[in-house]
């Protein structure tokens, strides 16, 4: 009997529990049907995420501890499983995990993944991942995620963003500061999203700091975006100072403060000086300029030395003995530029380790905090000129600089002091791609010779493309350069600069038949001139969040001279395009002199990245372009 009425019971509760999730799920009906038209991809939504950051002094390390309390819930879109990440590294740990709600047995089944974190090529040999796994049965029912991580060095805390890769349907954060506790919360990218913010004193004197989300969307993916410093929503954590026993200790509260605390990271690295003595040696031997010397140590780094991003708790801003990275020919940015830097004093050189934040951060030293940079290079000064040396940039010439460093702010060791400088910024003709052809109709194709040249971006991408691609030859490489891989191309007679020729421009000259490029009708004939159009479905997506990020400051220039040919003139030429704006511009000219049409093409940016607000103006500029593309020259016989 009592067997019966706890079965009974079971049943009952059972029954009573299915009810409630599927009454849960009734209520989230609404809102999923919402979620899966909006984003129709999408797995899960965050229905609501609480992030609250608590500040506690940590008696051992003698620095203040930063707590962080989250709980995620999650709202299925369709069935399937779905994957959370949790970081830490030597710095911070993950104390408490959980998963919750409906159906969590079957995700807790599903093992919780954690290890050596990489991304986008950079491999963080210190920092860690954990995978949480969830398995969703049915859409609108929920999950839940509730993680405890520590942080143990606020200087390592720098920021909390508020998007995720799923929407996110609410998230709050908090910061709850002790009066002991002096920091700045620095807002990023708040305008475009549903954001408020409110500050509470509370009776013992702490402040809290609360920030409220509503329909945030998921981060985009996209190979074309700046950082996501430049487009989501974030707050910069600035830890300035504390006080214990009363007595302030400052962290990083000033530009001094942190180029002070780069310093004494810097200083722990032991070059031993000797053991590279040979080497350079052997660079500077038979070389009589200054200059010469210095060009020869930065090609060797650059020719030599591997480079593998490395970030790694203190070893991110700590680099590597000079030695060591000779000895394995391999490192990240800071261990070659230590090497340079060493390899330079030892030739007599004065070269200082430099610290900075390419173009995928938003930051610049304005603001006292490590996220500032994410890069080192070495400064040399020769002549009464500094140059900014980056060895991780293959086959970027002596004084040359890459686009994602060009006007970037740099911090300069100079003993107990600092310089703070700027990395000069290149026009736009330095990354000119010039494509020049003389052609003559030919039956149904157009032959001749042509020429490409090469400057700038476009030349290192190329240079790296030729010297990195193992599968095919370098003239094959070469030839897909000018042929697109296109069987109505055929090239004879190719010849083309040293790939190891970091100086001047990369040329290719040859000969050129392209097919199925004249079309005759009865006394007409239809000539499509252009080969490359270049840019004709560089429209971008007008309701994407992020900048198109071009990543150079764009030159293109096609010049094409087509040879009437005998007993022909002119019917039709496309019209010509002049568009001008101040992100860019289009100009395409086709003009006729005796017996040769020229058609002139120019292309350019003012930056590497087109922002949102000039989306319109660019997809309109581009659909003219390829308007005009469509257009072709029509020739008649004459009477």
């Amino acid at each position: 009997m009592i067997k019966e009425k706890v079965i009974t019971f079971i049943i009952a509760l059972s029954l009573c529990l299915n009810s409630l999730f599927t009454l849960a799920q009734i209520s989230h009906a609404p809102l999923v049907k919402q979620y899966q038209k909006k984003y129709p991809k999408t797995k899960a939504a965050v229905l609501n995420s609480e992030v609250v950051y608590s500040i506690q002094f940590n008696e051992k390390t003698q620095l203040p501890q930063i707590i962080e309390q989250s709980e995620e819930h999650y709202l299925a879109l369709k069935p399937g499983k779905v994957s959370r990440y949790a970081f830490y590294d030597q710095y911070s740990a993950i104390k408490q995990s959980k998963r919750r709600g409906q159906n969590a047995s079957i995700s807790k089944k599903l093992e919780v993944m954690c290890g050596n974190y990489s991304s986008n090529g950079i491999f963080y040999s210190d920092a860690q991942v954990c995978q949480y796994p969830f398995r969703f049965i049915l859409e609108g029912e929920t999950q839940k995620l509730n993680l405890t991580k520590h942080y143990n060095d606020p200087r390592y805390f720098t920021r909390v963003f508020f998007t995720d890769q799923l929407p996110v349907v609410k998230k709050t954060i908090t910061f709850k500061v002790p009066q002991w506790a002096t920091l700045e919360l620095k807002t990023y990218n708040f305008a475009g999203f549903d954001i408020q913010q409110k500050k509470v004193t509370q009776e013992d004197g702490s402040t809290h700091y609360i920030f409220t989300a509503l329909n945030l969307p998921p981060i985009e993916h996209f190979d074309d975006v700046p950082g996501q410093t430049h487009t989501y929503p974030h707050l910069l954590v600035l830890f300035k100072r504390f006080e214990q026993k009363n007595q302030t200790t400052q962290l990083l509260g000033s530009v001094n403060d942190l180029y002070q605390w780069y310093r004494k990271v810097a200083d722990q690295v032991d070059n031993q000086h000797p053991q590279l003595k040979p080497i350079v040696n052997d660079l500077l031997r038979g070389l009589d300029t200054p200059k010469q010397k210095a060009e020869a140590i930065f090609y060797w780094v650059q020719d030599n030395i591997r480079y593998i991003a490395f970030e790694d708790g203190v070893a991110a801003f700590k680099p590597e003995d000079a030695q060591k990275v000779y000895t394995k020919k391999y490192g990240d940015c800071k261990g070659m530029a230590n090497l340079m830097k060493s390899m330079l004093k030892i030739a007599g050189f004065d070269a200082r380790l430099t610290w900075i934040g390419t173009n995928h951060l938003a930051y610049d030293y304005s603001t006292p905090s490590i996220a500032v940079a994410n890069h080192m290079i070495c400064t040399l000064l020769l002549n009464n000129k500094k140059y900014y040396l980056d060895a991780t940039e293959k086959y970027i010439p002596f004084g040359e600089y890459a686009e994602r460093i060009q006007g970037r702010p740099i911090l300069i060791e100079n003993g107990a002091k600092y310089w703070l400088e700027q990395i000069p910024i290149a026009k736009q003709a330095a990354n000119q791609v010039l494509r020049t052809h003389q052609l003559m109709v030919q039956s149904e194709s157009l032959v001749g010779w042509g020429k490409h040249a090469y400057q700038g971006e476009q030349k290192k991408e190329v240079l790296y493309y030729l010297n990195f691609t193992s599968q095919k030859k370098t003239r094959e490489l070469v030839q897909l350069l000018v042929d697109l891989d296109d069987k109505n191309c055929h090239l004879d007679s190719l010849q083309f600069s040293d790939p190891n020729q970091r100086a001047g421009k990369f040329t290719i000259d040859y000969q050129i038949k392209l097919n199925n490029r004249v079309a005759s009708f009865d006394s007409e004939m239809y000539i499509d001139i252009d080969f490359y159009k270049e840019f004709k479905q560089a429209k971008v997506e007008k309701d994407r969040l992020n900048a198109l990020n071009l990543r150079e400051k764009v030159f293109r220039k096609s010049v094409v001279q087509l040879q009437i040919p005998e007993g022909y003139q002119v019917k039709h030429l496309p019209k010509n395009l002049d568009i001008k704006h101040p992100a860019f511009s289009i100009q395409a000219n086709f003009a006729k002199k005796n017996k040769l049409i020229t058609y002139t093409k120019t292309i350019t940016t003012a930056q590497s990245m087109i922002q949102k607000a000039d989306f319109a103006a660019w997809n309109a500029a581009i659909e003219a372009l390829s308007k005009m593309y469509e257009d072709q020259i029509i020739l008649v016989k004459g009477k």
